[in-house]
């Protein structure tokens, strides 16, 4: 039975940055709740999934997919709670191959192919650029005009195909080490972008930065343990704390970033 609609303006206010999003999501929860019928969202980016994870309550089932295992750019599907059909996320997988022994393309060549065919960003996801082949995950609806139309990557001729190929990709982070004087926000994007923590408080006060995929300017909040740090121009972080301090009690961090 669909749940009463609640006040959703404190939870829309809580995601500085991201309201028209939150809006979007709050609606559709309502529209599967009311209506009984499933939804798939458009290809969205991390920081987006892990929104729509804190943001739905619980009225509705939700499942992610981008056409493999380790993929970063997923589709969600928004199912009534007693949903038990298949779970059809719509994704097409394309590959496209060309002559690299003359063209050395890279994922920002496709990237800009596609931009300049006027393709919205959310209708696909992922992009690997291996060597002479590339493959793009894309919604079903939108394969046919891509295999019609992207037929050039720069000065590369590449011809894309549908394709059943099973993707393996694991999730590449580097690690490093860090001695910080505490969990403090602004001590942690700090030590993650190597600045003064006066520059770093300036990241964070003009919207730079995000905190489990939150943008926030409040520069002596306390981090969690394994948080995500998002700082725009340097990457996305996350911050393991060893639970080891030092003599003078600072303390030992890894610091982890997404490759």
């Amino acid at each position: 039975m669909p749940v009463k609609r609640i006040n959703h303006q404190r939870t829309v206010d809580f995601y500085r940055g991201n309201e028209e999003f939150v809006k979007r999501l709050l609606d559709l929860e309502d529209q599967v709740d009311r209506q009984q019928i499933p939804f798939v969202t458009p290809f969205l980016t991390v920081d987006q999934q892990e929104i729509v994870q804190q943001v739905i309550s619980g009225r509705c089932l939700l499942d992610r997919w981008g056409g493999y295992a380790a993929a970063e750019n997923c589709r969600i599907l928004l199912a009534p709670l007693w949903w038990e059909h298949e779970r059809d996320f719509e994704i097409t997988l394309l590959k496209g191959q060309y002559a690299d022994k003359y063209h050395q393309l890279s994922h920002r060549d496709v990237l800009g192919a596609l931009m300049k065919l006027g393709i919205e960003r959310n209708v696909f996801g992922d992009i690997l650029v291996e060597d002479g082949v590339i493959y793009l995950f894309c919604t079903a609806a939108i394969a046919c005009y891509l295999i019609q139309n992207l037929t050039q990557i720069g000065r590369a001729k590449i011809t894309f195909t549908r394709c059943e190929d099973n993707i393996e990709r694991d999730v590449k982070i580097e690690w490093r080490t860090e001695v910080i004087s505490s969990m403090r926000f602004d001590t942690i994007v700090a030590a993650i972008t190597h600045l003064s923590r006066r520059k770093a408080q300036e990241l964070i006060s003009k919207g730079l930065v995000k905190l489990n995929h939150v943008t926030l300017e409040e520069t002596a909040s306390l981090c969690n343990n394994d948080c995500t740090v998002s700082v725009r121009g340097y990457g996305r972080f996350i911050v393991h704390d060893t639970m080891r301090r030092t003599q003078k009690s600072n303390a030992v961090v890894e610091i982890g970033r997404y490759c």
